[in-house]
């Protein structure tokens, strides 16, 4: 089955790791150490992340990243969506040295983000032609990497439409029962079938639908009373609890270490 892919951003980092927290298994991530090295840590313990190879992490799933103390690390990632969503606990490992196709179309994402943003090394939405080209690539490396790597996909339709309502409408009310009507099920099946294929409830899944795109909305600028209510929160305080609950930062903290980057 052939994936909806949607990228959310694209950048080079230098010396810096983001904590992949376990709550947060909306996003997957291809990444790719460039220079140095760095231990992931899952449930098997800790990993060396080493240069050669790409990794794809799928929803990332309780792993969080360390560097090597005084060892530079240098490292592409792509994040991004899927509809239907991929679901594994294990982080791919894909061996770039016997697979040309892939290195050749992260080359190719890494040159676009050198020419396009050399200072931030990043590309987002607001760039639309750099953000158009990595998209398509990362299409192209997608649809290779399911047929080489046997990815998963959660082929369940019921659970595809449930996402894709969520996806469309997380900015309004919306219950567990509200999704069950629109998919013409009962709600508590609903909650089953969420179990079953994403490790989550509805309502979790909802609340990192909100909060990744609170996460756009911030770094566009935006307020954060302003994002709370855009991103379907009926108050600023509950915005902020949730924020903190699943990110592990304030809301303000994230506005702030986008205006000064």
């Amino acid at each position: 089955m052939r994936c909806n892919v949607v990228l959310l951003m694209a950048g080079i980092c230098d010396g810096t790791m983001q904590i992949w927290r376990e709550s947060l298994h909306r996003c997957n991530r291809i990444h790719v150490p460039l220079d140095g090295k760095a231990y992931y840590r899952d449930t098997d313990g800790n990993k060396l992340l080493d240069t050669g190879e790409a990794y794809l992490l799928v929803n990332s799933f309780a792993r969080n990243f360390t560097l090597i103390p005084e060892n530079r690390y240098y490292h592409l990632y792509l994040d991004f969506q899927t509809l239907p969503p991929l679901t594994s606990r294990d982080v791919q490992s894909l061996d770039l040295a016997n697979d040309p196709l892939s290195r050749a179309l992260l080359d190719a994402v890494t040159a676009i983000i050198r020419e396009n943003d050399p200072e931030n090394c990043r590309i987002r939405s607001e760039n639309a032609e750099a953000f158009a080209q990595i998209s398509g690539i990362l299409e192209v490396l997608m649809r290779h990497l399911q047929l080489r790597y046997s990815l998963h996909v959660v082929k369940n339709p019921k659970i595809a439409s449930a996402i894709q309502y969520i996806e469309e409408h997380y900015s309004e009310p919306l219950r567990n029962e509200d999704l069950a009507a629109q998919l013409h099920i009962d709600a508590k099946y609903l909650i089953r079938l969420f179990r079953r294929y994403m490790d989550m409830p509805p309502h979790q899944y909802l609340s990192q639908c909100r909060i990744e795109h609170a996460m756009t909305e911030l770094h566009s600028g935006k307020s954060v009373a302003d994002t709370a209510f855009a991103c379907g929160y009926q108050s600023e305080a509950a915005f902020r609890i949730a924020f903190k609950r699943i990110t592990g930062y304030s809301p303000t903290t994230i506005r702030k270490s986008e205006s000064k980057s």
